[in-house]
């Protein structure tokens, strides 16, 4: 941490070589405090690659998904990808350095109320589902822009190659009084909720 002119050109002790061991105890000596204060450190994180800003998020403890019992399920408001971490998990990296639960991300199969032609659920982005209602409810779009607000994360491709359209998805979770899991599109004004897991089909 630290500015180029001080010690280590602002590199922190894991990005020096030989690297510098992490402290143990962990501790910090702050002016004003009587007894050191430890730090306490992240159970899970995610790159800015991957997301802009976690939304809500609830440890599910429905009876719809059994396979996700236990697991704590959140969005990424701008892009709408979802993602879970196993609650035992994060539980057992809590206060320990450079340890933390791994996030898995959830993929969605929706049954459009505007295209009927699959004829069942299909694999889609949360991101274009709240394009499609946004636009069937029609929402103002720009040449760069298939929902409103700005940030550069949408403007780019997704991780699996594929153009976002720009715009903010602005989904989030709640939880309802049954137990179960529902998303809040903000940008379509539209409530959706979880129903199943399901195997996806093999790829052809």
């Amino acid at each position: 941490m630290g500015g180029p002119s001080e010690p280590n050109n602002g590199k922190t002790g894991g990005q020096i070589s030989p690297p510098m061991p992490f402290p143990f105890p962990d501790t910090l000596h702050v002016d004003g405090l009587e007894t050191p204060a430890t730090p306490v450190y992240p159970v899970a994180a995610f790159s800015h690659r991957d997301g802009s800003a976690i939304g809500t998020g609830f440890v599910y403890r429905g009876k719809l998904m059994p396979q996700l019992v236990g697991k704590y399920i959140f969005s990424d408001i701008v892009t709408g990808r979802l993602f879970y971490s196993d609650l035992a998990e994060m539980q057992a990296a809590q206060r320990t350095p450079r340890k933390m639960a791994v996030i898995h991300e959830l993929q969605v199969f929706y049954e459009s109320p505007y295209d009927k032609s699959a004829g069942e659920a299909v694999k889609r982005r949360m991101f274009d589902i709240v394009a499609d209602a946004y636009k069937h409810k029609e929402g103002v779009t720009t040449p760069t822009n298939v929902l409103p607000g700005r940030t550069g994360l949408t403007t780019q491709k997704d991780p699996y190659g594929i153009p976002y359209g720009g715009g903010r998805a602005d989904v989030r979770f709640d939880m309802g009084g049954d137990g179960e899991l529902y998303l809040m599109g903000k940008t379509d004004g539209t409530i959706r909720k979880l129903v199943a897991v399901v195997t996806p089909p093999p790829a052809p």
